[in-house]
């Protein structure tokens, strides 16, 4: 793609940052949410406090009672405690349902002819799942900053079409009248992308900077570039 260079990214992460910064109705992280991510990451995270804390937030405690009774994990018995989940299910699972819950909560995008909200979510879990099985067979430390980086990188997607809705639609109308890409076209009406939209909300959000460089590069990597962290952005591409 025209325009990989170091100034080319930049500049559209600088665009990017520009029109997210003028979403007056860009929403913010949600507290609980931050909370139990800052205790995930904490290495002496107690179970009880993180227990505590998802109590607190019905929806996510139906998410994680859900979860945990899903044929996926195929318990003999039905789980009735969040206390008895989060134990049966891990920390690591239960940071991959929060980080999901807290990025549904934060759009109300509606479906449309070129955006649907379910095949989103499941594009976004395959990824975080083949990413973590992936960083797991090549035996890197921090596994787990792969299912990150991958469950988030399509964010963009999401602020694209909710607050640049005409451009969203007429960018995947031209690129398929035109055969074209759609970050080429995206690039073309907006001087930016939904990659780079990604990298601005992560941005915005606190993020570590491999979260938002992976979201932001993942459409653009060559093999010149495949050695180093920058390459799980490609891993889900």
């Amino acid at each position: 793609m025209a325009g990989n260079t170091t100034d080319g990214r930049e500049a559209r992460l600088a665009r990017a940052q520009e029109l997210v910064g003028e979403i007056s109705a860009l929403p913010s992280m949600p507290e609980v949410v931050n909370r139990l991510l800052a205790m995930l990451d904490d290495t002496k995270a107690d179970a009880a406090e993180i227990t505590h804390a998802i109590e607190q937030d019905i929806g996510l405690a139906g998410r994680v009672l859900k979860m945990v009774n899903s044929p996926f994990y195929g318990f003999s018995t039905k789980i009735a405690s969040v206390k008895r989940a989060v134990t049966l299910l891990g920390l690591s699972a239960i940071k991959h349902l929060v980080l999901g819950v807290a990025m549904e909560r934060a759009f109300v995008t509606e479906d449309d002819k070129y955006f649907n909200k379910k095949a989103f979510w499941r594009h976004s879990l395959a990824a975080g799942s083949i990413g973590l099985m992936l960083a797991r067979h090549i035996g890197r430390q921090e596994p787990e900053e792969v299912f990150t980086c991958a469950l988030l990188h399509d964010v963009g997607r999401m602020v694209e079409s909710q607050f640049f809705y005409s451009d969203h639609m007429e960018a995947h109308e031209r690129a398929a009248q035109k055969q074209t890409s759609l970050v080429e076209e995206e690039n073309a009406l907006l001087g930016t992308n939904h990659a780079y939209f990604s990298a601005a909300v992560l941005k915005r959000w606190n993020f570590p900077e491999i979260a938002v460089s992976s979201a932001m590069l993942h459409h653009e990597l060559s093999k010149s570039d495949f050695l180093g962290e920058e390459t799980i952005g490609r891993l889900y591409a």
